[in-house]
């Protein structure tokens, strides 16, 4: 018996650009979400029951043609249900300190060009109409090279809410070794933090 569900997208979706989308299946059951580039901003999701019997999976198109590409399938991860001990910081590496007492930056170095200044024991440092999506301007970053081994860093951050257009002023830390190879974390400025 052949059974088929439906669901609406989002009103404002734009169905004449690309979008991804991705299903999981576990014990029985298949989660289906569409989402703008993954970027966890769903615009259509449901849930269906499968036969246990489903191993594989594809692309297919049920009604005329359609485009599709960078299709993958992987074996289903084991969800994680224990929690791991949180970390121990070690003892501080002080040669890593930076107290910002000067303008010097011994030991930093500018990935793009220098902005700011040191000023009362603190780097000033404008936020820039740039970010590191690989479009568009690139923002600066000031760098040094991190400890060998697993190491914890912690740093005091002021970021005044602006009236950006976009909402999207960010400050905070990058892990770096190319701006398509790097990890950024920054608090979110829609969030309120104590």
């Amino acid at each position: 018996m052949r059974k088929s569900r439906t669901e609406r997208l989002h009103s404002a979706a734009d169905t004449g650009s690309r979008h991804a989308l991705s299903a999981e299946i576990r014990d029985g059951r298949a989660r289906v979400e569409l989402s703008s580039a993954m970027l966890g901003m769903l615009l259509a999701e449901f849930e269906v029951d499968v036969p246990d019997s489903w191993r594989r999976g594809g692309a297919a198109s049920a009604h005329g043609t359609g485009e599709v590409d960078n299709v993958g399938v992987t074996r289903l991860y084991t969800p994680v249900t224990r929690k791991r001990p949180d970390p121990k910081v070690g003892r501080e590496l002080r040669a890593y300190r930076e107290e910002f007492t000067d303008d010097r930056l011994d030991g930093w170095e500018w990935f793009g060009p220098s902005d700011g200044r040191v000023a009362d024991g603190k780097y000033a440092w404008p936020t820039q109409d740039a970010d590191f999506s690989g479009e568009g301007t690139m923002a600066s970053a000031l760098l040094r090279d991190a400890p060998k081994g697993t190491y914890t860093v912690e740093a005091k951050l002021h970021l005044p809410i602006t009236d950006a257009p976009d909402g999207r002023s960010q400050a905070g830390l990058i892990a770096f070794r190319s701006p398509e190879d790097s990890i950024h974390l920054a608090p979110d400025p829609h969030r309120s933090h104590p």
